[in-house]
Order: structure tokens, then sequence, then C-alpha cells
């Protein structure tokens, strides 16, 4: 008999030892229990019990559905998981014909009524962890309200040996001029950033929770925010609330009706009025950069920030390997090299995320109509492939039929052999392995008898159809399109391009597009590659009048007509057109046939690309990028 043991602790903070005491305990109670051999394997985790994504509570499901075990046995329900799952875990059980036992529950599916003894110890270790988080909570609102509960020490304070709770902290004198000038350096504008540049080239140690080592924007902007300073101490200004669907907890502002405050004039840094007065202005800074929501509500509340319009977090930056995130700047969405952001590289370049989809969208609707159909000859040539391989594979259907009945002739004298005498070890390993054989046989006799389906090759007309109607919605936010669009598009680079005779820094999108993933359910995968993936250059942005007219004004001046005829013919002006004549005459001094050339190295004289000669400066390209 082959039982499957499950043990579990909730955190690191909980005696390791536990899960083998669990684990002996499994194994007293099956040989109590059954007299004959078992071999027990152990899924053991240190985790929450609310996970339902939990890599352990995941492969237990699968060796249930395997049907590989006889007996899963654990202490009690809690340790396999908690809530309704735990439920549905015994439920799963009994429809894959594998025994549930938890011990403390006297829980058995093998018996009679198991369902209510199911149900009661659902709902008891719910309501027991729930009765537990409530007095730890009550208990730490007593002690805050007492002057208990101090949290981690921002730069500034310290404890004083031996005294207990904020009667214990203390200002270091040293920081009250350093604190004063932080907070000057806001008020005459200043960025969080440059109170960190500030800090760090004095050499200024950070607080003594922090696990960096240097002071950042984020870190200021978070010690910049906190009461402390003021010297107002809060409790539950946020709570942890559970996401049902997964178990995780995500930290949520709390109710105000639950907020705590302590007012500790001994850890005053700032003055209140002061204090107030800048927060009051730096949210007035920030207002024209937050979302504006639908009814006063965020609409990116309860999405993770992977769901994202496209193409956003696909997009790589072509210079640092690393993806865009989506910004924003004035109400208008977006797109930036994350590397950037963090000063690992140079490529600062910013895109309108919008102008920058449709633009990519419209170029592959472009490619689309403009490639031929797939060659009708090689279509047929693949059909008759495909229709051989289907014919080969039933051909073995009589061999393995007869493979699979002698495995399980096998499998049946070795089981006799250790019910009559016991067996050993090596028996038991020789039947695990012919059942994964007899799996694999079992799988592959399912494939090669399946009936011949039709060869579906759709043309390149109904994928341009299929993409349209995906393209539909205007504003590129469904997830679903997003995960299509990742498919498709295989690779899709932002390199910075400029105009040969100088000028704006714009963005090219160098991407790769695979026929055979727009259409799953079709057979373009067996068609070659070099069919179905086509690459494409598109430049993400509006051409200057210059390159606009340039073709035009070239061929009027080669009829000998005048700059200023040209000019007005055109609808521009004189320097227009001069610059166009300009330009066409730089690029054939450096042999070019694109006016715009990829930008290798940061430019030094751009008035906006200049991120690189900031001190916090220092390029570090991903790996890929570096060995590309």
């Amino acid at each position: 008999m082959k039982v499957l043991a499950i043990t579990r602790i909730s955190t690191e903070h909980q005696d390791v030892r536990s899960l083998d005491e669990q684990a002996l305990l499994i194994r007293q109670f099956m040989e109590r229990s059954y007299s004959g051999p078992f071999n027990l394997e152990e899924i053991r985790s240190q985790g929450s019990g609310e996970r339902l994504d939990r890599a352990e509570f995941l492969e237990a499901q699968e060796r249930v559905r395997s049907r590989q075990f006889d007996v899963v046995c654990s202490e009690d329900l809690a340790r396999i998981c908690r809530r309704a799952d735990a439920f549905r875990f015994a439920e799963l059980c009994e429809d894959f014909g594998v025994r549930l036992i938890t011990i403390n529950d006297r829980l058995d599916t093998a018996t009679d009524g198991w369902r209510d003894s199911a149900f009661l110890s659902t709902w008891h270790h719910e309501r027991s962890n729930l009765e537990t988080s409530q007095r730890i909570k009550r208990t730490l609102r007593g002690r805050f309200q007492t002057g208990g509960v101090v949290p981690c020490l921002i730069a500034g304070y310290r404890r004083v040996p031996g005294v207990e709770g904020e009667a214990g902290l203390q200002k270091i004198a040293e920081w009250e001029p350093i604190y004063d000038q932080w907070f000057r350096i806001l008020e005459e504008g200043g960025s969080f950033a440059e109170v960190a540049d500030w800090l760090n080239e004095r050499h200024i140690s950070v607080g003594p929770a922090s696990r960096g080592t240097s002071w950042t924007g984020t870190m200021v902007g978070r010690i910049t925010r906190n009461p402390l300073l003021k010297g107002i101490r809060q409790r539950n200004v946020r709570e942890s609330r559970r996401i049902n669907s997964t178990g995780q907890h995500r930290s949520v502002r709390a109710d105000p009706s639950q907020l705590l405050v302590r007012n500790c004039p001994h850890l005053v840094f700032i003055a209140p009025d002061r204090f107030d007065r800048l927060m009051r202005r730096i949210d007035e800074i920030n207002a024209m950069y937050r979302r504006q929501g639908t009814d006063g509500r965020d609409s990116r509340e309860g999405l993770p920030r992977s769901r994202t319009p496209w193409p956003a977090q696909h997009a790589k930056c072509g210079i640092c390997g690393r993806i865009l995130y989506r910004t924003q700047s004035k109400s208008i969405p977006m797109l930036q090299c994350s590397g950037a952001q963090a000063y690992k590289c140079w490529n600062a370049v910013t895109v309108n995320a919008n102008v920058a989809a449709r633009k990519i969208l419209e170029a592959i609707l472009r490619k689309l109509r403009e490639l031929p159909e797939f060659d009708s000859l090689l279509l047929q040539n693949i059909r008759q492939q495909l229709q051989a391989s289907s014919e080969a594979d039933h051909s073995r259907v009589p061999t393995l039929v007869s493979e699979i009945e002698d495995l399980r002739r096998r499998m049946r004298n070795l089981s006799l052999e250790v019910a009559e005498n016991g067996g050993n070890e090596t028996y038991r390993a020789t039947l695990r392995e012919l059942q994964g054989i007899l799996d694999l046989k079992t799988e592959e006799l399912s494939h090669r008898s399946a009936p011949p389906r039709e060869v579906l090759f759709p043309t390149l007309r109904s994928l341009e159809h299929h993409l349209q109607n995906l393209l539909a919605d205007p504003e590129l936010d469904d997830p679903e399109l997003a995960r299509i669009l990742h498919r498709f598009v295989n690779r899709l680079e932002f390199y910075p391009i400029q105009a040969c005779n100088g000028g704006a820094i714009e963005l090219r999108a160098h991407l790769e597009i695979r026929l055979d993933q727009l259409q799953l359910d079709s057979d373009l995968h067996q068609l070659p590659a070099e069919i179905t993936t086509h690459s494409m250059e598109v430049d993400l942005f509006d051409y200057p009048a210059q390159i606009r007219i340039r073709s035009e004004a070239l061929r009027l001046t080669a009829e000998r007509w005048k700059q200023r005829d040209i000019a007005r013919h055109l609808g521009t002006h004189q320097a227009t057109v001069q610059r166009a004549i300009s330009l066409e005459r730089a690029m054939q001094n450096l042999g070019l046939s694109d006016p715009y050339i990829r930008l290798t190295q940061a430019p030094q004289n751009d008035s906006k690309i200049r991120r690189h000669l900031h001190p916090r400066y220092s390029f570090e390209p991903l790996a890929e990028r570096t060995a590309a």
C-alpha cells in the first residue's frame, strides 16, 4: 500500500522539528491501523495554509489525480490547506479513489458521514484562525495605546537601553540640521532623488532598519511622509486583506475609524505646521501624475501590475534589454525603459504608448496584406506528410495494445507476489516503474488511435481578418488580446534613432511576428519557420516636415525649380526645403539610404537625453544584451 503523508508548518518562526513529529505521528498511526506493509512518501511544506498557489499543495493535488497512492494521511485538514478548499480536497480524493485520513479530525473518507466531519473541521479551523487573529489585533491595539508596539526605527532615532516602549525612543541630536536641510531642499522645489543624492554625497548613513546601504528617492519619499518626524505615532493606517481566490494577503488602506494616534513631543524633528504644509505641496505637485479614475475610484485597483495595456512590459529596450514600463506625463500614457528609470541605461527616450501600439499593429496589418498567399503545392505536400504520419501512427496501435496487455499481466503477477509473500522495496519500486511505463503507453495509444482530423491551413486574408477583429477594442487593454500579441509578436525591441544630420532622438521598433501563433487551433506550426516568421521595423513617431517632403523636394530641384517655388508648391517654408536638401547631402556623404541611424552610445550634447551624466548613473545591461 502506498501512503502520501502531508505535513506543514506556517512560517519560518515555527520549529521545523514539527514536520518530523507530524511524519512520525502518521507513520505510527498507519502501523497501528494497517497490519500489512506500506510505503510512505511525504510532502512537507513551510507556508500559509491559506495560500492555494503553494507548490506543495498543487503537487498534492496532482499526486491524488495520478492515482498512484492508496491513502493520503495528515495530522488534520488544516495541515493540507485551510478554508473551503480543504473540503474540496477531500472530495478530490473521493473522485480519484484515494482514501483521505486526518488523524486529529477523525476524518476518513472510507466511512459514512465523512462530509459532516470534513465540514465541521473546516469551519473549526477557519474559526480558530479568525479568533486568533482578532485576539492578536486586540492585544496590539491595547499595547499601542499604552505606549508599546514600537515599530522599526527610521534614520535619526535610537533606543535607550533598558527602557521599553515609546519612552525608550530618543532623537539623535546630529540629525536636527540634516532633517532641516532635507525639508528645505524639498520646499525649494527639489525632488526626493535630489535629497538622496545630497545624503549620499555626505556619506550620511541610512536608518538602522534599512536593508540597503545608500539612499534612494523612494526611501527619502517614504521617510518624508512619516508623521513620526512631527512627533505623531500612528497604527492601523493600513491592514492586511486576504485575496480569497489565491489565499495571498495584500496591504490596503484601513478604515479611518481604525486609526490609532499617539502624540510624542520628544520625537519632533519638524514642526507640525511645516510638515503639513510640505505634504500639501507634494500632493499638489503629484496630482497631475495620478490616474483620474472613474467615479473617484482608481481604474487599476485590484489589477496586477503585469496586466497592463500592450505593449508595456512586453517591449524591451534595444540598449540594455530591460522591459519598458508604462508611465504617465500630463495624463498621456508613455513608455520608457525601466533601466533608465533606475539610472542603469541611458536610453531615456519616451514614446506615447497608444501611438506606439497603433503604429505597430497598423504596420503588421500592412505586412499581412503585402505577403503572398501560402504556396498551394507546399501546403499539399505538408498535408500528404501529415496524412502519412497519421497512417504510421495507426499502424502502431496493435503493437501498443499488445505491450499494454503484457505490462498489466506483469503488474498483476508482481502484485500477487507482494500480497502472498510481503515482497520488499525492490518489488514495490518495480511496480512503480511499470506503472509509469503503462501510463506513457496508454497515453501514446490514445494519441495514435484518435481518428485523423482535417489539416487546417488558414489563408493570410483570414489571418488578417482575425487580427482586425482582435483590434476592435480602441483602448487595447484587453488582457486576452495582450496574451495573443505576446505570442504573435515574438520579439519586440525599441531602439533610439536620430536623423543623420541631427535633430530629435526618437524610437524605432524592431519586431518579429509568428503567423503560427495567431491561431493556435491551426496547423501553421507545421510550415517552415521562414514562411511563418517575418521581421520588420516600425518608426514610432511622425516624420518631421524635412523628411516627409525630401523625395518630392529633390525631384523638383532636379527639374530646376527654385526653393521658394518648391516651398509654395508643397505648402511649407523655404527653410524646410533647405533642410531637406541638406539632409540628402548628408545621406550621400555617409552612403545611407535611410535618413535615420541607430544610436549605440549615449549622445553627449543632447538637451534631453542626459541621464548618463548623472552621478547616480551606471550602465548595467542585462546578461543576454551583453552577450548579444
